[in-house]
């Protein structure tokens, strides 16, 4: 896949990338929405990889490399809701004050991940650019 510029073609080098929107309707109860892969097995590979407002974990399966991303701040009391990474991917942690509406993934792959294109997958499932 490429655009071509007035300064060359550029490349997009990630497989796939998606935004998954889940509006929510605040009610005072806790809840989970968890973004999960369906029967994954973990790898030793597998890992998280978070960054700024960026709550991020990667899965590995042979070549292949896909990241969840979720909006949070690692504990720290930036945003009316809590993260937790599991086993098979990720979730948001609705507590009894959350007011936000709307809470958003970023799912991002490589079919054929190599140690000079794996960071593509980071920054394609930052849900702060979708």
């Amino acid at each position: 896949m490429g655009l071509v510029t007035p300064l060359g073609k550029l490349h997009v080098t990630i497989d796939g990338r998606y935004a998954i929107i889940v509006p929510f309707a605040p009610n005072g109860d806790c809840h989970t929405i968890a973004c999960q892969i369906e029967n994954y097995s973990a790898s030793l590979n597998d890992g998280i990889e978070s960054g700024e407002y960026l709550e991020l974990k990667s899965f590995y399966k042979e070549n292949v490399k896909l990241s969840i991303g979720m909006i949070g701040d690692s504990g720290l009391s930036t945003f009316d809701y809590e993260n937790e990474y599991l086993d098979d991917g990720v979730a948001y942690l609705i507590l009894p004050k959350t007011k936000t509406e709307k809470f958003v993934f970023g799912v991002a792959w490589l079919n054929n991940c190599t140690e000079e294109n794996e960071v593509q997958t980071w920054f394609g499932a930052d849900p702060m650019g979708m």
